[in-house]
């Protein structure tokens, strides 16, 4: 009797867990869909659809319902045998579906990006301590509550699923879960024939407005992307190895860079009485090339009327850490990761030519991104920097710029060098000013123009409305930059201004700098202005590794070797010869650059062609061409397209990194036999973390290794030591298993 008692309380029990879990699903579903049809996002979801009202809204409901079945079959199943795991585990996967799809509304909402990617692991495991130094207290106080939101919302559903599922279990005549579920996944799919019906067409208006359909956050249908994934560093050796042999001629260049000089000779024997003795960069944040117009920007607009104006200029990158690099060295963003960085050319080559240099700027993350190398005290004769303390902290940079460049009094070294040069002063001088980097957390009440503005404390969305407010408010804050700057727009100076980079406002589908390769991220204006200048504007395509070249040309500084620079000197270079070149403009969440072009000013085609070129990693790869958004191109089966960019990638790779960058003509063992006996150990080093990618090695490959457990050089020594280790214990697992095979082979027979 006990016992039979005792099987009825545990048979209740897991009908009530049963229970539990479906009115779950039910209350998850319920919860997906609001967040599908409510969460900020431009336009209602029947608007993006060509299907009724009502058809449009069933579909949505069937895929947050269908969502919810793999945990509450999971849950179902598993209590059967361990009821409250059971439960619990299918109570976690079913309420982590509105969860997720919430978070990922928010996360393409700012990069345009699903919350379940790869990028997103980028950002969690190397970016997140880089970026968090950009969040606001508002940012915080939004956090907090929304986890606290969150967690109320799915504690409080338990705790309804738990008194309705007791109350559903002891009522006679109750429908089972199981037959609940079946005939709530039929009404699922019944509501949804008319997208089913035109699948294709369905497919594709979800593409275009993911957010509101349930299915793209967990990729059960795709997106409009940006096209190809980067190659796994991990899993395709062949874009390493071919990457890999581009090294010889990385590393030439690398010691020409290194090497370069100032051409003492032919700077002692020239007349340089009219060449100026100061020079001013200004670096703007987030500087877009539209606001520099008289209602917006009126001081710096006015300077350009007297400038050189780059009126379809690109950073080195849609980050500040790609466009520091480029401006101080005269290189393409891809040297970032090389010795350079640590030897920036604009301080070298300056300060061989008698300049004091200085640095002042609003900001002090520059370790934290990597730019600590080129952007430093040792680097600069007057450093500094300080928190963002707005207006302040950009105002005392503007002033110790000013002072800087004014002061008479010098070093004693540096007098004295100059004394015996029979050169007077000289001083050039970076000012870095923050007030206008996303969120643009100042402006002056007078400049509060453009109205309505958007509050710090509101996070930007896909409504129109709230897009312009957000303009507005990134507006007010660029008229304050602009009387803030003015008086380092001087007529008795080399003074160039240009932004870090652009900021897309949802131009471009993202919210946010850094995210993508885009016209809006990645474009941003820069002027030049020097006593005597005749004004003009450069309409073909420029980038801010240009800067450097005509710095030197303006103050007459002759080098070594010209053509250690990516960029040209643009007042010796004509608009013909600059429309003929390619460039690349980096990436900040990944290794892919866009090749610009004179085709990124042609409406009818590509913005520019989509790469991966790591000399970190060797990855070297072709993947698509992109429109001004970024976005994958439309035409992008078009086999003429796709054959211009690939030629033009490899054009740029061989006058880059010379013709054996680009041969294919060899096989995986050729190569990796070729770089495991080279004479450079680099490149050996190189080789094998590449063959450690390889999950099962070929007896060649595993030889390789072997005989590098007896290198010379201690790093490579013990990495291929343990990578003997690592392949000896696969082979053994393996040898393991194929002897079990065998012996239940031979017991079988």
């Amino acid at each position: 009797m006990i016992e039979t008692e005792s099987l009825a309380n545990d048979r209740l029990r897991i009908e009530t867990y049963s229970h539990r879990l479906v009115i779950l699903a039910i209350l998850s579903a319920m919860a997906t869909m609001s967040i599908a049809t409510f969460y900020p996002s431009g336009k209602p979801a029947d608007d993006l659809m060509t299907f009724s009202f009502s058809a449009t809204y069933l579909w949505i409901a069937s895929q947050s319902f269908a969502l919810t079945l793999p945990g509450l079959f999971v849950g179902m199943v598993l209590g059967r045998f361990a009821p409250k795991t059971g439960a619990v585990l299918g109570a976690v996967l079913i309420l982590l579906v509105p969860v997720v799809v919430l978070c990922d509304a928010m996360t393409f909402n700012w990069i345009a990006e699903r919350f379940l990617s790869g990028t997103m692991g980028r950002i969690v495991s190397s970016l997140l301590p880089a970026l968090a130094l950009h969040v606001t207290p508002s940012s915080v106080v939004q956090g907090v509550v929304m986890v606290v939101v969150v967690t109320g919302v799915a504690l409080a559903a338990w705790k309804i699923s738990g008194a309705l599922a007791r109350k559903w279990v002891l009522k006679e005549d109750s429908v089972q879960p199981l037959a609940t579920t079946f005939v709530l996944s039929l009404a699922a799919i019944l509501t949804s024939t008319s997208a089913l019906k035109s699948y294709s067409r369905t497919v594709s208006e979800m593409a275009r407005s993911s957010t509101r359909h349930p299915f793209c956050a967990f990729h059960l249908v795709g997106y409009r992307g940006v096209g190809l994934p980067v190659p796994a560093s991990q899993a395709d050796v062949q874009v390493r190895l071919r990457g890999l042999q581009s090294i010889q001629e990385v590393q030439r260049r690398e010691r020409s860079q290194l090497e370069l000089r100032v051409d003492t000779a032919a700077l002692a024997a020239s007349d340089r009485t009219n060449v100026p003795s100061k020079v001013i960069m200004v670096v703007v944040e987030c500087l877009r090339p539209e606001v520099i117009e008289a209602s917006t920007m009126p001081n710096l607009h006015s300077f350009a009327q007297r400038s050189i104006v780059l009126t379809n200029n690109f950073a080195s990158g849609n980050a500040t850490c790609h466009s520091m690099f480029g401006l101080v060295t005269g290189l393409e963003s891809v040297w970032f990761p090389r010795k350079v960085s640590q030897h920036p050319i604009f301080n070298r080559l300056l300060r061989e030519a008698g300049y004091e240099l200085g640095f002042f700027g609003g900001q002090t993350d520059w370790t934290e991104y990597g730019m600590d190398g080129f952007i430093n005290p040792t680097q600069f004769d007057t450093f500094v920097i300080e928190e963002p303390d707005l207006p302040g902290s950009d105002l005392r940079a503007v002033d110790g710029t000013i002072e800087f460049i004014d002061a008479r009094d010098l070093s004693d070294v540096r007098k004295q060098e100059r004394i015996d040069a029979g050169r007077g002063i000289q001083r050039a001088a970076i000012c870095y000013l923050y007030a206008t980097h996303s969120r643009f957390r100042y402006s002056d009440p007078q400049d509060q123009i453009f109205l309505p503005a958007a509050s710090e404390s509101v996070l930007m969305s896909r409504s129109g409305d709230l897009r312009d407010q957000f303009y507005n408010r990134y507006k007010n804050s660029l008229r304050t930059m602009d009387r803030m700057l003015a008086p380092l727009l001087r007529d008795d100076c080399v003074v160039m201004v240009m932004g870090d980079h652009g900021e897309p406002f949802l131009d471009d589908g993202t919210a946010i700098h850094g995210t993508r390769l885009s016209r809006f991220q990645n474009m941003t204006p820069a002027l030049i202005y020097y006593p005597g200048v005749k004004p003009r504007e450069i309409s073909v395509p420029t980038f801010h590794s240009d800067l450097l070249p005509t710095l030197l040309s303006i103050l007459q500084i002759p080098v070594s070797d010209q053509s250690v620079f990516d960029g040209r000197d643009l007042l010796a270079t004509d608009q013909e010869q600059l429309s003929e070149r390619t460039f690349v403009s980096s990436n900040f969440l990944d290794s892919t650059s866009v090749l610009i072009g004179s085709w990124s000013a042609d409406p009818k085609r590509p913005f520019g062609f989509r790469v991966s070129f790591d000399i970190h990693d060797w990855l070297s790869a072709y993947l698509n061409p992109i429109d001004d958004q970024g976005y994958e191109w439309e035409q992008g089966a078009d086999s003429s397209i796709a054959s211009t960019g690939k030629e033009e990638f490899r054009r740029w790779m061989i006058e880059r990194f010379g013709p054996d960058a680009v041969d294919e003509s060899r096989s995986t063992k050729e190569l990796f036999t070729e770089f495991f006996r080279s004479p450079d150990a680099e490149t050996r080093l190189a080789a094998l973390g590449i063959a450690g990618t390889v999950p099962t090695p070929e007896d060649y490959l595993y030889d390789l290794i072997t005989q590098s457990t007896r290198d010379e050089v201690p790093e490579i020594r013990n990495l291929a030591k343990d990578l003997v280790i690592q392949i000896n214990r696969f082979r053994g697992r393996a040898s393991d298993a194929t002897s079990r095979t065998e012996k239940n082979d031979r017991s079988s027979h």
